[in-house]
C-alpha cells in the first residue's frame, strides 16, 4: 500500500520505496506527538542532534551527528520495515533532517548525490541554504545538496566511512578544553583554534590547550608542519622545539590570500611527508580562512566547501573567499594536482 500523509500541511518525500522516507509535518505536532504512519518505524533528530550556533548559522549537522545517525539508520533499515525521518517545518529543521536524510541514502544505501536529493527537488518552500557564521546577510548559499555531494565525495575518496570512523576522537579533539581540533582531510590537513600566550578559561578550572599541550597534541597526531595565517599570538618556537616545522602565511581575516601566499602553501602541501595543521584567528572557530588554502590543493571545489562544515562546524566559507577560488584553481593549480 502506497504511504501516504496523514497530517494537514505535511510534506512526505519517498526516499526509497517501501525502505525509507522523510516526512515533514507542522512544528506544533512534532513537538505535540510522533506523527504515526501506519506501518512504519518513525524517527526524528530535531531534538537529538542539535546545532551550536555563533550567531546566524545553523548548521549542517557535524560528522559525529551523520555518523551516528548513518548508524542508527542501518540497523533500523535492517529490520526490514519502512523507516521515516520526521521533522518540525522549520526551516533550520527541514534543511539538517533533510541534509541527514540523504547522508543516510549515500553512505548507508550507496545512493548518489543525485539520487538521494531527486526527491527534495520542488520543495515547497525550497530547502533553506546554509551560511556562514556571521551577522550581516549572506551572499553566498551552501546547498543542502551542495554539502551532501560533499559527503558523497569523501565516501569516494575514502576519506569517510559512517562504519569506521572514530566518534569518541572526533566529539574530544573538538572540545575546546582539547584542542578544538578537526581533521579536514584525514591524515593530511587539519584546522585548529590558535592558541595564545595566555590560556583562557573556559569556565572554572576548564582552559584553553597552551602552546606546548598543542605541540604533544600533534606529535601524538603525527602532524609535522603547523602554517600559521593569523597574527602571532604565540611563540612558534615552541612547536619548532617539538621537532615541528613552522611557517607563517598571515593574511588579513576574511581577505583573499595573495598570489605569493597561495603560490608557498601550494609548493608546501606538495612536499612529501608533511602532515598539516592550520592555525586559525583567535576564536573558538575557524571560518573559510584555512579551507580555503587546503582545498585548492584536493580540487574539490564546491563539493569540498561543502563537505568542510560537517568535518569542522561554523566552517562556513565566506563569499569572497568562495568567488576566487574557482578562477585560482582551474587557472594555476588543476595540472599540478593532476600530478
Amino acid at each position: 500500500m502506497a504511504l501516504t500523509a496523514r497530517h494537514p500541511g505535511a510534506d512526505l518525500r519517498i526516499l526509497v520505496p517501501g525502505k525509507f522516507a522523510w516526512y515533514c509535518v507542522p512544528e506544533q505536532v512534532a513537538q505535540r506527538e510522533v506523527p504515526v504512519l501506519d506501518g512504519c518505524t518513525m524517527v526524528s533528530t530535531d531534538a537529538t542532534y542539535v546545532y551550536e550556533q555563533f550567531f546566524a548559522d545553523f548548521g549542517p549537522l557535524n560528522l559525529a551527528c551523520v555518523t551516528k545517525h548513518c548508524r542508527r539508520m542501518f540497523s533500523l533499515l535492517e529490520q526490514g520495515t519502512t523507516v521515516v525521518h520526521y521533522c518540525g517545518d522549520h526551516p533550520h529543521k527541514r534543511a539538517n533532517a533533510a541534509f541527514l536524510a540523504c547522508c543516510v541514502c549515500v553512505c548507508v544505501l550507496k545512493q548518489t548525490a543525485e539520487e538521494a536529493f531527486a526527491p527534495f527537488l520542488g520543495c515547497d518552500p525550497p530547502l533553506h541554504p546554509f551560511r556562514d557564521a556571521g551577522f550581516g546577510v549572506c551572499t553566498f548559499q551552501c546547498l543542502v545538496l551542495d554539502c551532501v555531494r560533499g559527503v558523497a565525495k569523501a565516501c569516494a575518496l575514502k576519506h569517510y566511512d559512517y562504519a569506521q570512523f572514530d566518534v569518541d576522537a572526533y566529539e574530544t579533539l573538538e572540545k575546546l578544553e582539547e584542542g578544538d581540533l578537526a581533521w579536514i582531510v584525514p591524515g593530511k590537513f587539519a584546522a585548529f583554534s590558535t592558541p595564545t600566550e595566555e590560556r583562557r578559561e573556559l569556565r572554572p578550572g576548564v582552559f584553553t590547550l597552551a602552546v606546548e599541550q598543542y605541540a604533544a597534541l600533534f606529535k601524538r597526531l603525527n602532524i609535522t608542519c603547523v602554517v600559521r595565517f593569523n597574527k602571532k599570538l604565540y611563540d612558534r618556537a615552541i612547536f619548532q622545539k617539538a621537532g615541528i616545522r613552522h611557517v607563517d602565511l598571515w593574511y588579513e581575516d576574511g581577505s583573499n590570500p595573495s598570489e605569493a601566499i597561495l603560490q608557498r602553501f601550494l609548493a608546501l602541501c606538495e612536499q612529501k611527508g608533511d602532515v598539516f595543521s592550520a592555525a586559525l584567528l583567535a576564536r573558538h572557530y575557524g571560518l573559510g580562512t584555512t579551507a580555503l588554502l587546503s582545498e585548492e590543493q584536493d580540487r574539490l571545489l564546491r563539493h569540498f566547501f561543502a563537505l568542510v562544515p560537517p568535518c569542522r562546524e561554523c566552517a562556513q566559507p565566506v563569499p569572497e573567499l568562495f568567488d576566487s577560488f574557482g578562477s585560482v584553481l582551474c587557472d594555476q593549480c588543476a595540472a599540478r594536482v593532476e600530478q
